[in-house]
């Protein structure tokens, strides 16, 4: 078992990738517990993806409307 715990804040700043998860594991805003071997294979599998950075913009409620007014039509 693994457990990641962190702020809601510097969880959205990993998913927007303006935050490194090494920088916030030794200043002790990120912990881990359980497995940390496991913890560690996560962390590089993470690392190696190619995933977009999160954009809050389109979470925006004028952004979610033209969404579902264009998906309607």
């Amino acid at each position: 078992d693994l457990t990641l715990s962190a702020s809601a804040h510097d969880f959205l700043r990993l998913a927007q990738r303006q935050e490194d998860p090494d920088t916030l594991f030794f200043s002790r805003r990120l912990s881990i517990e359980g497995d940390t071997e496991l913890g560690l294979v996560v962390k590089n599998a993470l690392d190696a993806l190619e995933l977009p950075v999160l954009d809050l913009q389109q979470f925006a409620p004028h952004q979610v409307l033209a969404r579902f007014t264009a998906w309607r039509s």
